[in-house]
């Protein structure tokens, strides 16, 4: 029993340390790349302001990166190739990100107690905020036309852009 004791008391050292450095590694990731986490360089930090019904609006989003680009990726043959016929491609009504944000404005319109009338001209007050940008200067092509996520990005685009959005 005694030679027991002393090999459990060797091992006391070793557990204490084993302890120690487990709790480090598991830890270290907290401490040391805490400044990294904070940076938030994985959104697009977005303010948007207008007006409706007599009441000034700010709303500030944060828009994935990752999301945005993979609309962008999308090439340009693939958008345009049915015409203005075919944009309803870009309508993303599926898409996470849109169907929150559609969600909240929803849910602001219906917390606010406005009929669908209001709630589609609150909607709309918010796309036609956006400013209008030419394809031409924005994108150097004459037609372009923009999945929602990077008309919100893009800080606004032409007709096509906001109807698609809207």
């Amino acid at each position: 029993m005694v030679k027991m004791r002393q090999g459990k008391s060797k091992l006391k050292p070793f557990r204490f340390l084993f302890t120690v450095a487990l709790i480090f590694l598991v830890s270290a990731p907290v401490f040391l790349f805490k400044g990294v986490e904070a940076q938030s360089t994985g959104f697009f930090e977005k303010s948007f302001a207008w007006d409706y019904d007599g009441t000034h609006w700010t709303w500030n989003l944060s828009i994935p990166v990752a999301l945005y680009d993979a609309y962008k990726a999308v090439p340009v043959g693939t958008r345009t190739r049915d015409g203005p016929g075919g944009y309803g491609f870009l309508t993303t009504t599926q898409d996470y990100y849109v169907r929150a944000l559609a969600d909240k404005l929803t849910k602001t319109t219906g917390d606010l107690g406005y009929g669908s009338f209001d709630q589609v001209s609150f909607v709309l007050a918010f796309v036609q905020s956006l400013p209008y940008t030419s394809d031409s200067v924005t994108t150097q092509r004459d037609e372009y036309p923009r999945f929602p996520i990077e008309t919100l990005v893009d800080d606004g685009g032409d007709c096509e852009d906001t109807s698609v959005l809207f």
